[in-house]
């Protein structure tokens, strides 16, 4: 199996000349970064062009609304544009989605049945929808996942059983496998926890999953 190689991903902090390289480890969110500046929000990635001298390669870049507290930062690659990205922004703060919550999210471009524990829900490609997780207990669930075939005729295409708790405040997101679009996945993402809101932005790079 290859070594997974991080790509290098770079903004700065405050909109201007400074610069931080976001973490990006392998199945795992990054570390929390804090953004000061104006939207859009531009990563990048610097390169020498000459004696002391760099440039900065534009990667894709991301409008956070005003609303967000904490916002997860979804990278996939931009299918019309080599090694760029296309970033979608997340609210998975607890104001959102509070304990015993979780933020259903379709990112694949297929409308998809969820049948999450007992809640069943129809999301279009993009959408997402907040359900309980309707557990008394830590305990193993059952999501389903299905869609339409050629025929017009749903079927069941994904079942995975996920650990949780019953405070947990979740993300779930649905996905295909890369060049597979009737694949489909499911990651599962513990928000962060409650405290003291910052007047700056919270970010954390959702690494691709495979």
């Amino acid at each position: 199996m290859l070594e997974y190689v991080p790509p290098t991903i770079e903004f700065s902090p405050n909109g201007g000349d400074e610069v931080e390289l976001v973490q990006a480890a392998e199945q795992r969110l990054s570390p929390t970064y804090w953004y000061e500046g104006s939207n859009p929000l531009v990563f990048f990635r610097q390169e020498s062009v000459g004696t002391g001298s760099v440039r900065r390669v534009f990667l894709g870049d991301v409008s956070i609304p005003p609303s967000f507290r904490h916002a997860l930062l979804l990278f996939l690659p931009d299918p019309e544009s080599r090694n760029t990205y296309r970033i979608y922004p997340i609210d998975n703060s607890r104001e959102r989605v509070k304990p015993g919550e979780a933020c259903v999210l379709n990112i694949t471009g297929t409308t998809i049945g969820c049948l999450f524990n007992q809640e069943q829900i129809l999301l279009e490609p993009g959408e997402q929808k907040v359900v309980p997780i309707g557990a008394s207990e830590s305990v193993y669930i059952v999501v389903r996942i299905g869609a339409e075939n050629n025929k017009g005729d749903w079927k069941e295409r994904y079942a995975e059983q996920l650990y949780v708790n019953p405070s947990d405040s979740l993300t779930i997101l649905v996905y295909n496998k890369a060049g597979r679009p009737n694949n489909f996945r499911i990651m599962q993402i513990k928000n962060p926890g409650s405290g003291p809101v910052s007047k700056e932005k919270g970010l954390s790079h959702g690494a691709k999953p495979e």
